[in-house]
Parts: structure tokens; sequence; C-alpha cells
């Protein structure tokens, strides 16, 4: 077999191996749960324009010969979001290649299947963190969201480890109260975020002298909930615990709504066609394209560090 002849099969096998690498899943990555992905901008735009926004204006009564009717308007400053290109790929040796084709077998996707795993990684990490090489901040550090301390306990500690569920409750309550006071009135986060340690701790700490654990509690009577009727998602990530100031522990509240929070990808992670990159190799490269996160109303979340 020689090299046109090894890479015509290897060809032949992307009908195989690439439905099984896009197909795959992976359960520990999450950043599509927690934000909306953009993908409807041009693949190989250089920027795509976004907006950040503030209501303004209220209703208030009028006489039945007053035509002076209140109106409201929208605060709005566009930004241009770059968009990069990133990359990974993977390879087989001519050998391999001869092997396969000789026994006729299938050559191995779990190579492909590796490649998109860590261009998902690469994507979950820049969402949720952003990516220092570039400047970019992510979903629990972006500066423009607002910050505050949570507050002492009976302990003199902010700590959740010195504190009862009762003071675990009301950290959380001031969390989601704080982004109601910040987005007006009809408006609060809906979902929360706490760093593995923390909800740990909820899920095994009591409330008062009761069964129910802070968590179990949480779920049923937050402000949320009580307000809209609708149930508060909960999650967790590691990457909060030293996401606060200081590398300190941080919670985020946020609205989970595509007006609120997205990331820009006009290109998915996908794989070109193999080429021979040395005398005994061949490799398959998988190319995306994606911008940072980008929140077009900041003032729909709120950080709270230190606990």
């Amino acid at each position: 077999m020689n090299y046109q002849q090894a890479l015509a099969f290897l060809n032949s096998q992307r009908a195989i191996i690439n439905p099984n690498v896009y197909r795959h899943k992976y359960p520990d990555i999450t950043y599509q749960n927690f934000i909306t992905v953009d993908t409807s901008a041009p693949e190989f735009a250089d920027t795509v324009k976004t907006f950040t926004e503030k209501d303004i204006g209220h209703a208030m009564f009028i006489s039945g010969n007053n035509d002076n009717i209140p109106t409201v308007d929208m605060l709005r400053a566009s930004v241009d979001t770059m968009i990069r290109s990133a990359g990974v790929g993977y390879g087989y040796s001519y050998f391999e290649i001869l092997a396969a084709s000789g026994m006729g077998i299938n050559l191995t996707d779990k190579r492909g299947v590796a490649a998109r795993e860590a261009s998902e990684r690469f994507i979950d990490d820049l969402v949720f963190v952003g990516n220092a090489s570039v400047g970019a901040t992510g979903l629990f550090n972006d500066p423009s969201v607002s910050v505050a301390s949570v507050v002492n306990g009976a302990s003199a500690s902010p700590l959740w480890e010195q504190k009862t569920g009762d003071e675990m409750v009301s950290d959380l309550d001031s969390l989601l109260l704080n982004s109601h006071t910040q987005m007006g009135a009809g408006s609060m986060a809906d979902t929360l975020c706490l760093p593995y340690s923390l909800a740990f701790l909820a899920n095994r700490t009591r409330i008062g002298d009761t069964q129910i654990t802070v968590l179990q509690h949480y779920r049923e009577n937050n402000a949320y909930t009580m307000f809209t009727g609708q149930p508060l998602t909960i999650r967790a990530d590691r990457r909060l615990e030293t996401a606060g100031a200081g590398g300190t522990r941080r919670i985020v509240a946020y609205t989970n709504d595509e007006s609120v929070v997205s990331l820009q990808m006009p290109m998915p992670f996908r794989l070109l066609d193999p080429y021979q990159d040395g005398a005994l190799h061949f490799k398959v490269p998988g190319i995306m394209r994606v911008g940072t996160v980008d929140f077009h109303k900041p003032a729909m979340a709120q950080y709270g560090d230190g606990a």
C-alpha cells in the first residue's frame, strides 16, 4: 500500500469514525446547561456585534384628557465580540493504517473521541472562567457583574463550615434579593450556582432540628419560587471553589436566558480531511470558531464571595 492508498483508506474510514465522534457524550462537560450557545453567525466572521442593555421607564397614572403617555426605553451599547479559531486533532501512523487495511478491520475511533473531548473541555473552561491567553472572562468571573461579600454568621465567620443551616439559607436569600434589587420589580435570578464544597455542605446540613437539609429546603422555599411559582435551578461547579476575590469561594446567581448571557460559536468543532504530515504519519485536524461569553444584561447577575 502506497501513501495515496493509505490516505484513501483513511478517508474511507471517516464515514464510520466521524459519526461516533460527534455522537459521543461527555457527562461532566456541562456548559450547555449553564448558557445559551449562539451558532447563528457566519462561520468565518471576524467579529459578531452583541449588545448590553438596560431597561428604563415605568407606567404611571394619567388623566383621560392627557395624551402624554409615559414610555419606556432601553439603554443599549454595542460590543464587537472577536471570533477566534481554535483546533485540536489526532492522527494515525502509516503502520496502523496498513495493519487495519490488511486485516480488513476499522481504525479505532478512540483518538477522534479524545480530540472532540479536548475541544469540549476547552469550551467548557472558556464559558465558565474565560481564557487568560486572550484576556477573556467567563460566566463566573465577568468584571461587569456586581460582587457582594457573604456576611459573617453568629460565629463571626462568613464560612459555611462555621454557619447554621438557617444562616446558609439567609446567605442564599440575600444573593437572590440582591439580584431582584438590581434588576427591578418583577425580575430575579432563576439560576443559582454553588461550589462543590458548598453544595455538599448544603446537602448534609439540617435546618434547625428537622431532618430536612438546606438544599432540600431551599429548592422549595426560595425567593424566586415564592415570587414566580417556578422552580429555581440549582447547579454546582468545581471552578467556583476559587473564583471569588482572593481565590475564595463564589456563589453565582443569574438569569439563564440568551437575552442576558450567551456564547458566540459560529462554528462548533468540526473534523477536516486527513492529510499526510510526516513520512510515516497522517493527521486528522479539527477546528472550531468561537467568541467569548457576553453578558448582555450584567445587572441580571450577582456574585457572592467568601462563604
